[in-house]
């Protein structure tokens, strides 16, 4: 006889009451306690579920709209680069120096005759670039010439304009800088001027730079380019939009949404707009949203999210937590229960009753096992070591629209496909001979639907060591990768804007930038460099140009040959890149790259006057590539060369060109890739001379 039975045989009825009272007290204190736990927990997830949802609401909405902000920046940017092709113009600068400056009767006479040219080289401007007007005005508001018809030039027939543009013309005048002025909501549409100050053409004082002597007013019609901004973009999430708003010191005065224009006489909302929860721009909705101010204008980038639309993740968790509370109280106080009755039998089927809670505990452990199991998200599966799987949790059989039982049995090939399940079958193999494998990353077609995975692999052993089997666990990581894609897309938008602002300042490089990343690309594609290297390669050529914009644009557009000193200044590019890039963390060996594609194989390059080895691939790559791509198109010393032509001077000079990199440059014009870039780079707009340039 066992000691639990001989225990059991020695107590009475009447000692087992107060015992029982006091299981019973102990029980229902448990239970409540359980309760309240579960309550407490489920209330800390669901905080725990908020705050995650909102902080990467928030940093998703912030980015957004600072990504945007970014690129109306910059396009504001090339704006006004673009208006310097009027305020340069050596006539518009003679006339307005002539006409503010000249008191000579005769002169102005000659003028007069000359206001009619001038005016059709400031319409012809306002043509070429799709602007509505150009107007020069003078430092005191009183207009000098127009885009559509010549100003007079007897001081009492001189028309003033608007008191509020003639302080802005003062302003710009008086500072020598660039301005915009607020968004006009006319029949055109949205009008926003550009003010930029117009210099004389020379200082009578030779020691000094030329002044500003007037202004010209640019008129462009804005309202496509804002609503192309406000597209949602591909990489959209479900109720998020974009809203441009124009404020001032009472608020917000128009919005841009939806392709609508809206004025508003009062409003509450006003910069700065930080991310939290509010009614939209609109006044039709709740939504989470944060705005960003731009420094050119008077604009507000607004991001919006639906707010039914941004919970909806965390309704779901809600749920969750509600189900998987429910059920582990449910277990507890039915294990509790089952407890108490089990205890109230009999002492002579106390032993009996020990066993059966026994049972009942191990089944209890299974069935929460299974709960823990069947709540997680993450996939979890265990195949046997011939690939088939044993077991699956919940999520991984609802990823294929049936249940676990209907998965057992089955093997990769026939859930994933064949091509899916070689990749797969790789990975087992490796844990089959013993081997430690990293978390793998893959891409997954599960139900016509593609999943960005994370899978972690480990074996299933017996007490001998022998491997019986692999568990594996699929962690879905769709959504941070599809954030790092808009990272990624943000910043190829920034470094396009970039080249476009360049290509804008010399109409030469048009193009070349873009044209240097596809050869580069292919020729390290043709060379077999690795993804790390290739991206680098795709950054460095698209900004290897940026330092040009420090170069004086005499130089950069000059029409002959440059002297020694010009020469020198120009090289000086290189630096002015790196200056400029020096503290843009790419994770990439992108400044590098830059700093040393103008060197060669004979130490003949610059800036430090590499040779051999010590110039890495990517450089050589470009160096290679720019050379070639500078030759097929013109220059405004030159006009284009033949490409056979362009690479015969490379394969001339095997002592400063890398010939592995000239001979894969020539592999890849003869593929179907790189035909397409000669074909580009030929009927690419060719820009005419200075000299040919109104």
């Amino acid at each position: 006889m066992t000691e639990m039975t001989r225990v059991l045989e020695d107590t009475s009825l009447d000692d087992l009451q107060p015992r029982r009272t006091r299981r019973l007290a102990w029980m229902s204190a448990g239970l409540v306690g359980v309760v309240i736990l579960a309550i407490f927990m489920g209330v800390s997830a669901i905080q725990d579920r908020e705050t995650e949802v909102l902080t990467a609401l928030e940093r998703r909405t912030e980015l957004r709209a600072g990504s945007r902000a970014d690129t109306i920046e910059t396009w504001l940017d090339g704006v006004v680069r673009l208006t310097g092709q009027a305020v340069n113009g050596n006539a518009l600068r003679l006339f307005i120096s002539e006409l503010t400056q000249g008191d000579d009767p005769e002169l102005a006479q000659q003028l007069l005759q000359q206001s009619d040219y001038v005016s059709t080289i400031l319409a012809s401007f306002v043509t070429r670039n799709d602007f509505l007007a150009a107007h020069a005005v003078g430092p005191e508001g009183q207009l000098l010439i127009s885009s559509d018809q010549a100003s007079p030039l007897v001081n009492s027939q001189i028309t003033a304009i608007a008191p509020a543009a003639r302080d802005l013309v003062a302003g710009v005048v008086a500072d020598n800088d660039a301005r915009f002025t607020a968004v006009r909501v006319t029949d055109h549409g949205m009008v926003v001027d550009v003010v930029r100050p117009i210099l004389e053409l020379q200082n009578p004082d030779p020691t000094q730079e030329p002044r500003p002597i007037a202004a010209l007013i640019v008129s462009m019609d804005i309202t496509g380019d804002l609503a192309r901004f406000l597209e949602p973009g591909l990489f959209a999430a479900a109720g998020e939009r974009f809203a441009i708003a124009q404020t001032d010191e009472h608020g917000v005065v128009f919005r841009l949404d939806d392709g609508r224009v809206d004025v508003e006489d009062d409003a509450a909302t006003s910069p700065p707009l930080p991310f939290e929860e509010r009614a939209s721009l609109s006044g039709m909705e709740t939504v989470f949203s944060s705005g960003v101010e731009l420094s050119s204008v008077p604009w507000m980038v607004v991001a919006e999210t639906d707010r039914d639309t941004a919970l909806a993740p965390l309704q779901a968790a809600v749920t969750t937590v509600v189900i998987v509370g429910g059920l582990a109280t449910i277990m507890v106080a039915g294990l509790m229960i089952a407890i108490w009755f089990n205890q109230e039998s009999t002492a002579n089927r106390a032993l009996a009753t020990q066993f059966r809670n026994m049972a009942a505990h191990i089944d209890a452990q299974r069935r929460i096992l299974a709960s823990v199991t069947g709540s997680v998200e993450e996939f979890i599966g265990l195949k046997t070591s011939g690939g088939i799987y044993k077991w699956v949790n919940l999520a991984f059989a609802r990823a294929f629209k049936k249940t676990p039982d209907a998965v057992i049995g089955l093997s990769d090939d026939q859930l994933f496909g064949h091509g899916t399940a070689e990749r797969l079958r790789q990975s087992d193999e490796q844990i089959l001979r013993g081997l430690d494998i990293p978390t793998i990353e893959d891409q997954l077609y599960i139900s016509d639907k593609r999943y960005d995975v994370q899978i972690s692999k480990t074996p299933l052993t017996r007490e001998d060591g022998t491997i019986e089997g692999i568990v594996s666990v699929t962690r879905d990581v769709t959504e941070l990768v599809e954030q790092r894609r808009l990272r990624e897309q943000a910043v190829r938008q920034s470094i396009y804007a970039l080249v476009k602002t360049v290509e804008l300042s010399d109409p030469y490089l048009a193009g070349h930038s873009r044209l240097l990343s596809g050869f580069s690309v292919l020729v390290g594609k043709r060379l077999n460099l690795d993804p790390t290297d290739l991206s680098a390669l795709e950054i460095a050529a698209n900004l290897s140009q940026i330092g040009k914009q420090a170069v004086p644009r005499e130089i950069v557009n000059k029409p002959g040959r440059l002297t020694p000193e010009e020469i020198v200044e120009m090289n000086r590019h290189i630096e002015h890149a790196l200056n400029i890039l020096k503290d843009v963390d790419f994770q990439l060996p992108v400044q590098e790259s830059i700093a040393e594609m103008y060197e060669r194989l004979d130490g003949s390059g610059y800036p430090e006057a590499l040779a051999g080895d010590a110039i890495n691939i990517r450089a050589r790559i470009l160096g290679v590539c720019d050379v070639f791509c500078a030759r097929i198109r013109p220059r405004s010393y030159r006009g284009a060369i033949a490409p056979d032509l362009a690479m015969t001077v490379m394969s001339d000079h095997p002592d400063k060109y890398d010939a592995a990199v000239v001979e894969a440059l020539k592999e890849v014009l003869h593929t179907q890739e790189g035909e397409k870039l000669v074909l580009v780079a030929r009927t690419t707009g060719i820009p005419q001379a200075p000299s040919e340039q109104g």
